[in-house]
C-alpha cells in the first residue's frame, strides 16, 4: 500500500516536471511570436519613414517594448523555477 502511494505520487510528480518544463518553452515561443507579430518597433520604423511622428504612439510603442520583454521573461522563469522543483523530487 505505501509503495503503490509512493509510485502515484512519483508518476504525478514526474509528469508536472515534463508539463513545467515543455510549458516554459510554448510560453517563451508565444510570447516571441506575439512580439513578433505585434511588434512596435516596427511600428516606430513605419512612423519615421512616413516622417509623421504622432508622441502618443511613440509613448505607448516605447512602453510596450519595455513591458513585454520583461514580462515574457518573468513567465519563461516562473515556468521553469517550477520545473526545477518538481524536478528535485527525482534526486
Amino acid at each position: 500500500m505505501q509503495t503503490s502511494i509512493k509510485k502515484i505520487r512519483k508518476g504525478i510528480k514526474f509528469t508536472l516536471k515534463y508539463i513545467f518544463f515543455v510549458g516554459a518553452y510554448v510560453v517563451g515561443g508565444y510570447i516571441g511570436i506575439y512580439l513578433m507579430m505585434y511588434c512596435p518597433i516596427c511600428d516606430l520604423i513605419s512612423m519615421s519613414k512616413r516622417e509623421q511622428i504622432n508622441v502618443s504612439i511613440l509613448l505607448i510603442s516605447l512602453l510596450k517594448i519595455l513591458f513585454a520583454i520583461p514580462m515574457g521573461s518573468i513567465a519563461w522563469g516562473i515556468m521553469y523555477m517550477f520545473y526545477n522543483y518538481c524536478r528535485g523530487f527525482d534526486d
